[in-house]
């Protein structure tokens, strides 16, 4: 053990081993919908911002309503 943890690379190489995903916890939800085996159907009313447009854009259909309003703040701060 003390020489795995002096060895930084074998420690980092070991944790990411055991690490159940590499992603952070919101791409494990985006990215999860695809190991479903049925096509994933989303239907958006009213706002989707944020979160709940990344968790929108892992399915395999969205159908929006008129009145839906999309938005990524990400987009506006550069």
């Amino acid at each position: 053990m003390k020489s795995l943890l002096s060895d930084k690379k074998g420690a980092a190489k070991l944790l990411f081993k055991w690490l159940p995903f590499k992603h952070n916890l919101a791409q494990k939800f985006s990215l999860g919908w695809r190991d479903i085996p049925c096509p994933v159907i989303f239907a958006i009313h009213g706002r989707c911002w944020g979160g709940g447009l990344q968790l929108v854009s892992g399915g395999d259909f969205r159908i929006a309503s008129p009145d839906a309003n999309f938005s990524i703040m990400e987009a506006k701060w550069g």
